[in-house]
């Protein structure tokens, strides 16, 4: 690094350095983002916040003794459930109790108003199961998973905890059609839902549009829920491929809290506090603290860093009509930049000849990212069947990037050249809702209605300048810190500044129309208007907007109590920035979907299996026109068909599944650049996981063990316009082992990748971005409940 560094402001007490009195210059342009550094670096109250919510909670609170012990307790003793209720009553029995009459002894005395005290005082202890009943996700409603025409899959909070899930990616493992299409060297993982890739605009926290990538905490999510295929008739503009919801962890009215430790290999070392309860008498104001803090290592040489995370919550009864919800989530990230591996030759198994922890960047590249997410949800009910909701949020997100950025290996098969660039991009985001919901009747016919307006507003100023740096020999590197030359005249430098303002109007209907058939009808109207703003290298303002109706049409049939067939028709748009030849807006891009498939409940509800076939075609894709080739036209369409099986629950007491397969095949079917029939790159055609977990009984209560495995068909190269070369498949295993050896504490031992397997995730065209995966890993945890 210089001696002459500029220190960048962050959303909250930390500040990297930039170290380019160029980058100083442009930075100093950009007065949107300081203006959004600002508002978002009140995102340091949410600390304070947690600090009054947990002041004052006993550490000695009782607790329940684990599944299946043979302690017995008070009703006064037993602990709460450090869930919100709704989630509760989403879960299936863990194992059907029907009741039987028994005859009383006559040789038997009868007990003492003493002893009959202790009877009445037993009760059964049971873990949560992987089978999730109902959902808000697809239809904004609370809805039956079994009465949903399209494919959703909800990874719960039993399955994070028994993975030891430390990263969206690995929860979306988990899920069909759902893969790592590739990572950039920020470490973030971009995904591709059914073939699709999915942007930012298709992950949300609580249904509100943010900024999260992969950094996923068990300590602040309920459960994973994606919505598979298109969605814009509830959540507006975005691609086709599904939604990605994050369900936050809510206050509850009775106290609870765990405490924990996990410590990994390569050093890696995380502490987590979840706690929650009432803050006054009538447990009318209740709060809820999530937190973690992580010292993050990794198995590439010189990568490491340091993670922050903290979530507090307030949950206000006002009446019994009026609740009031806030909750405010602070994340810092800090870590080495590191891009993968290279193959030293065009050949994609050149790969092995390297080391798996070689690193080719510089120990000084860092990437640098602070987030604020703040949600307000104000709920009205109007009697029993009608309820208004007033929906607010911010989200804001700074990342700072400065790597060494390799570029392409020598004939010699040996040096690779290199450069480095400083990237600061800041993103806000404005939410606002007013939601709808009601039952009423017709007639015979029954209805739940949902009818909404949102808003939206982003923007997202940000800084790029870029240098040459030295080379490196990829068999025997030398790091030397080089100074970073970086000018704001080089030919890829920018300053630019880009907003949307997005608004829509959506109406929904879900109607039952008796003998068990249900229909879903629903329609929106979006408006969108975008413009970008660029100062280096100067050009004049552009401006987008787009309007569009989206339509979804859903049917469903149950035969059987156990048994759901449906069928549907959804719809979703992006808006196409740019103009064409002629100076013409381009219109939105858009993706149509057929779907059939069958839900069925088995072995008396435990287990839900989930069976769908799907159609999905994106149209009005870009690409070039080749009557003026430096511009395009919209004639391109890729098209993927597939179909996913699902399975989640507890088929037989004490063992519980989680697992799903995939086809996917996803081809470009009309472009004047890549050839009809070009599949997809970074889609795998094939996709399995398994997971399984079984807790013991008898003697060895207490003790629960599970194993699962992943397996990836091959996938081609990413970043390109033909497919080159694909990307080897793979197997990965793991396990776990955990025991409950007190009421209190719980130990658990996760073992990743247990058979030490190399293998890759993606590779872009020129094979010098190959991220490696990791090779086996343990975690071991220690959780203390109070």
């Amino acid at each position: 690094m210089s001696a002459q560094t500029v220190h960048g402001k962050g959303f909250g007490p930390f500040s990297p350095a930039v170290s380019t009195p160029a980058f100083t210059t442009l930075l100093s342009r950009s007065r949107k983002m300081e203006r959004a550094l600002s508002n978002v670096r009140r995102g340091s109250l949410a600390v304070l916040i947690g600090v009054l919510c947990v002041s004052g909670r006993s550490l000695a609170a009782p607790v329940a003794p684990p599944a299946g012990s043979d302690a017995v307790m008070r009703r006064a003793e037993l602990p709460p459930v450090a869930t919100e209720a709704r989630f509760l009553a989403q879960q299936e029995p863990l194992v059907p109790v029907t009741p039987t009459a028994q005859t009383p002894d006559p040789e038997k005395p009868a007990p003492s108003p003493q002893q009959e005290e202790e009877l009445e005082e037993v009760t059964v202890q049971g873990t949560r199961s992987y089978r999730v009943k109902r959902s808000s996700t697809a239809t904004k409603t609370d809805t039956d998973v079994m009465d949903v025409p399209q494919s959703i899959q909800i990874v719960p909070q039993q399955v994070l905890l028994d993975q030891n899930v430390n990263t969206l990616t690995e929860a979306l493992r988990n899920v069909a059609s759902v893969t790592t299409e590739f990572r950039d060297g920020t470490g973030a993982d971009f995904y591709a839902a059914r073939g699709f890739q999915i942007g930012a605009d298709n992950i949300r926290l609580d249904g509100f549009r943010t900024s999260t990538r992969t950094e996923l905490y068990n300590v602040g999510i309920e459960q994973v829920e994606v919505l598979k295929g298109p969605s814009a008739v509830l959540y507006g503009d975005m691609e086709p491929g599904g939604l990605i919801n994050l369900v936050s962890k809510k206050p509850q009215p009775v106290p609870f809290g765990t405490v924990a430790l996990n410590v990994g290999s390569y050093g890696n070392v995380w502490t987590t506090l979840d706690t929650t309860g009432p803050l006054n008498a009538a447990k009318t104001l209740t709060y809820r603290l999530s937190t973690r803090q992580e010292s993050a290592n990794s198995f590439r040489d010189l990568v490491n860093g340091n993670k922050f995370f903290v979530a507090p919550a307030l949950s206000w009864q006002i009446s019994e009509r009026l609740r009031w919800d806030l909750r405010v989530g602070y994340q810092y990230l800090f870590r080495v930049s590191e891009f993968g591996l290279i193959a030293p030759t065009r050949e994609f198994s050149s790969v092995n000849t390297l080391p798996l922890n070689r690193f080719y960047g510089e120990p000084s590249d860092n990437v640098t990212s602070y987030q604020t997410n703040v949600t307000s949800t104000l709920e009205y009910k109007f009697g029993d069947d009608w309820t208004l909701r007033n929906l607010l949020g911010y989200s804001g997100y700074r990342v700072i990037w400065q790597p060494t950025q390799p570029l392409a290996v020598l004939e010699d098969g040996r040096t690779l050249e290199r450069n480095q660039f400083v990237f600061d991009e800041t993103t806000e985001r404005y939410n606002a809702e007013l939601n709808l919901t009601g039952r009423f009747a017709t007639g015979a016919v029954r209805h739940q209605l949902f009818a909404g307006i949102d808003y939206t507003r982003s923007s997202r100023p940000s800084v790029f300048l870029d240098g040459p740096t030295t080379p490196i020999d990829l068999y025997n590197p030398v790091y030397t810190n080089p100074p970073r030359s970086l000018q704001p005249t080089s030919g890829s430098a920018s300053d630019s500044s880009e907003f949307n303002n997005r608004f829509g109007i959506s109406l929904q209907d879900q109607i039952d129309l008796g003998d068990n058939f249900k229909l879903l009808l629903g329609g929106r109207y979006s408006f969108y208007d975008a413009g970008r703003y660029q100062e280096l290298p100067p050009q004049a303002p552009t401006f987008n907007n787009a309007q569009r109706f989206s339509p979804r049409v859903g049917a469903v049939w149950r035969p059987t109590d156990w048994l759901s067939l449906y069928a549907s028709y959804s719809d979703a748009f992006t808006p196409a920035s740019g103009r064409s030849a002629t100076g013409q807006l381009f219109k939105p891009i858009t993706g149509t979907q057929y779907e059939v498939g069958a839900k069925a409940e088995l072995f008396g509800g435990g287990l839900l299996a989930t069976v769908a076939l799907y159609e999905l075609t994106k149209q009005n894709v870009l690409t070039r026109d080749p009557d003026n080739p430096q511009f395009s036209i919209q004639t391109g369409e890729v098209q993927s068909k597939g179909f996913e099986v699902d399975l989640s629950g507890r088929p037989l007491p004490g063992w519980d599944i989680y697992a799903s397969y995939a086809y996917v095949d996803a081809r470009f079917t009309r472009d004047n650049v890549i050839a009809p029939g070009t599949e997809v790159g970074g889609v795998p055609r094939n996709t399995l996981s398994l997971w399984s977990k079984y807790e013991f009984g008898g003697d060895l209560r207490g003790l629960s063990v599970g194993a699962g495995l992943y397996w990836s068909d091959n996938r081609w190269n990413v970043f390109s316009t033909a497919n080159l070369f694909q990307v080897p498949g793979y197997t990965t295993f793991d396990a776990m082992v955990a025991y409950r050896f007190d009421p209190r504490w719980k130990v658990q031992v996760n073992l990743k990748n247990l058979f030490n397997r190399r293998y890759y995730t993606d590779s872009d065209d020129s094979l010098v971005f190959i991220p490696p995966g990791a090779p086996t890993t343990v975690d071991v945890s220690l959780s203390y409940t109070f």
